[in-house]
C-alpha cells in the first residue's frame, strides 16, 4: 500500500467515465501548466470507464513522472494515450463494427486489440498491488456473473478490495460499456452505479481501519453534468398535463434518445456530489465540463468515428474555460485555481 504523499492530507483525483474525458484531459493539462506541482500531490487516483483507462495510465507511470519537472510531459503523454485508445477501440473494419452494432447480435468492438494495447501501455505490473507510481487506485465495476450480482471495487487498499487483477483487466472491467464493448470476465461498466467514482474512493479510505480520517481527505472530481435538458423538456416538465409521459417520450422523444437513461446517469453523478459535500464539505470540488448534446449524441460521435472532432471540441472548450468565455463550465477557471491553492497545494 502506498504511503500518504504529503503529511496527513490525502488527495484524491477522481475521473468520471464517458466522453467528457475528451474535455477534462485538457482542463487537467491547463491546471498542470499553471502549477506543475499538481500531480505530485496525488495520493489516490479513482476512475471509472473512460476515466479508469486514464487513471490506470497515471497509476502505471513511474514515480518520477509525477515530479513537477516532468508533470507537463506526463499529462501531454496521457492525452496522446487517450487519443490512441479511442483509435484502438475502433474495429479494424468499420463496416463490420456497424454490422455488429446495428444487427444487435454483438458488441460494436471486440476486446482483443484493446487489451493488447493496454498491456503494452501499462507495462509489466502483475497486479494492482505493485503499481510503479506508488499511488493508490480505485476502479468500480459491476459483476453480473455469479449469484447474486455485485458491485465490485477494484483497488490496492481498503477493506474487501479486489487487487489480484492486472492493470489492463481492472480498467477493462470498469470500462466494458454494454453494446459498445463485450463484457470482461463477467463484469460491465462501473458507471451503472458509480460513473463518478469519488464516493467509492472515500469509502475505501474510510474502510482502512482508522488510517485516514475523513477530515483529512480532499477530492478533486472531473466529469460532466447536464446543464439543461432543453427547452422542450423543460416546458413539458413544468406543465402538469404534458408531464404525464409514457415510454415513447421518456425513451425517444424531444430529440433526446434515451432521455430517462441520461437523466438517471446525471442524477447519479449529482447525487454523489451531494453526498461528498455532506461528508467532507468544501474539501470536495467537482469540475464539470459541458456535455454538448447529451450522452447519447456523444456516444454517437464515437461510433461514427468522430473522435478527432470530440478532442477538438474538448480542447476548444478548455481554452474557453481558461479565458472565461465558457460559462457552461462549473466552477470557473479562477475559482478552480483558488480552491486548489486552498486545499490541494497546502499541507
Amino acid at each position: 500500500m502506498a504511503e500518504k504523499a504529503d503529511g496527513k492530507t490525502v488527495r484524491v483525483l477522481s475521473l468520471d467515465g464517458g466522453p467528457s474525458c475528451t474535455t477534462y484531459v485538457y482542463c487537467l493539462q491547463d491546471i498542470v501548466n499553471q502549477n506543475p506541482a499538481f500531480l505530485s500531490k496525488i495520493d489516490v487516483i479513482a476512475g471509472n470507464s473512460d476515466g479508469a483507462f486514464l487513471a490506470m495510465y497515471l497509476a502505471t507511470r513511474p514515480k518520477e513522472a509525477f515530479d513537477p519537472a516532468n508533470a507537463q510531459a506526463t499529462v501531454a503523454d496521457m492525452i496522446t494515450f487517450c487519443r490512441k485508445f479511442f483509435d484502438v477501440c475502433e474495429p479494424c473494419m468499420p463496416g463490420l463494427g456497424y454490422l455488429r452494432l446495428f444487427s444487435g447480435l454483438a458488441s460494436y468492438t471486440s476486446e482483443h486489440g484493446v487489451e493488447k494495447f493496454l498491456n503494452q501501455t501499462y507495462g509489466p505490473s502483475s497486479t494492482l498491488r505493485d503499481l510503479p507510481s506508488g499511488r493508490r487506485v480505485v476502479m468500480p465495476t459491476y459483476r453480473i456473473t455469479g449469484s447474486p450480482p455485485d458491485a465490485v471495487i477494484q483497488a490496492n487498499f481498503g477493506r474487501d478490495a479486489v487487487s489480484d487483477v492486472t492493470p489492463a483487466n481492472a480498467a477493462l472491467q470498469s470500462g466494458s460499456f454494454p453494446i459498445l464493448f463485450p463484457l470482461d470476465n463477467g463484469h460491465l461498466d462501473g458507471g451503472v452505479f458509480a460513473n463518478n467514482p469519488a464516493l467509492c474512493a472515500l469509502s475505501q479510505l474510510m474502510s482502512g481501519g482508522g488510517e485516514t480520517r475523513m477530515e483529512d481527505v480532499v477530492v478533486f472530481s472531473l466529469g460532466a453534468d447536464a446543464a439543461s435538458w432543453g427547452s422542450c423538456v423543460n416546458r413539458a416538465l413544468n406543465n402538469r398535463h404534458l408531464a404525464k409521459w409514457g415510454w415513447i417520450k421518456w425513451l425517444v422523444g424531444f430529440g433526446q434518445p434515451l432521455l430517462l437513461g441520461a437523466m438517471l446517469l446525471d442524477a447519479m453523478q449529482r447525487g454523489v456530489s451531494t453526498q461528498m459535500k455532506g461528508f467532507i464539505g468544501d474539501r470536495y470540488m467537482r469540475l464539470t465540463a459541458p456535455l454538448g448534446e447529451g450522452i447519447v449524441w456523444e456516444l454517437t460521435e464515437y461510433v461514427l468515428r468522430l473522435q478527432n472532432v470530440m478532442f477538438w471540441q474538448g480542447q476548444r472548450a478548455s481554452q474557453g474555460w481558461v479565458s472565461g468565455r465558457a460559462s457552461s463550465f462549473q466552477p470557473s477557471y479562477d475559482q478552480t485555481l483558488a480552491w486548489l491553492d486552498k486545499h490541494w497545494y497546502t499541507p
